[in-house]
């Protein structure tokens, strides 16, 4: 029987991705080992001296326009080196195309990630979310399955750790609506699509 993410591959037409197979085994990812390389690089802008503890209540998705090890970098300065100014720029999660991820948060840590926002109700949503990004932008590159996969395989326990549904996993262009446009709203689409699939 194909698994659910093999289905999903050849819905949308995804080819293999870099590790082989983008099939799954069918079983709970809080269950087994993670399919995709997981590390943690903490940001020091929201650790340390600077943690803010959350309780999270959504997710917001982002995508970074930039590559992958180049985000990771920004979000590991306090400062920018180009001004010294103090840095307001991290996410939870950083998932790469080919499904590699950085965490770069505690899922309880406040991060710099959603700005002025609103969304149900709430507002200034670094306050309540959780934030993670896809390296590069969803309008110049579709999400690739093994990015989809990732992100499902991080946020999935998570979402029930804090007892998050699916209608409060959104994206930064619904709560920033004149500010942000990411995602794009065809891969945004595709991505929930995937998510509420795997958690029924």
């Amino acid at each position: 029987m194909k698994s659910f993410f093999s289905k999903l591959a050849s819905h949308f037409g995804f080819k293999k991705n870099l590790s082989g197979s983008s099939s799954i085994e069918s079983k709970t990812f809080d269950k087994m080992p993670n399919k995709y390389p997981e590390k943690i690089a903490l940001s020091p802008q929201t650790n340390g001296p600077y943690v803010r503890k959350i309780e999270p209540k959504a997710i917001v998705m982002h995508d970074t326009e930039g590559n992958y090890s180049g985000s990771i970098d920004w979000t590991s300065r306090i400062n920018n080196p180009s001004t010294g100014k103090r840095l307001y720029a991290s996410y939870h999660c950083i998932v790469a195309r080919d499904g590699r991820r950085t965490v770069t948060n505690h899922d309880d840590n406040r991060a710099y990630h959603a700005g002025v926002s609103s969304f149900k109700g709430m507002t200034s949503l670094n306050n309540f979310a959780l934030g993670v990004a896809f390296e590069r932008s969803s309008y110049d590159e579709p999400l690739q399955v093994a990015a989809i996969e990732s992100a499902i395989e991080y946020i999935a326990p998570l979402m029930k750790k804090w007892g998050i549904s699916i209608d409060m996993v959104t994206d930064h262009r619904t709560i920033a609506p004149n500010r942000k446009k990411d995602l794009n709203p065809k891969e945004f689409a595709k991505f929930h699509e995937a998510l509420k699939k795997h958690l029924k």
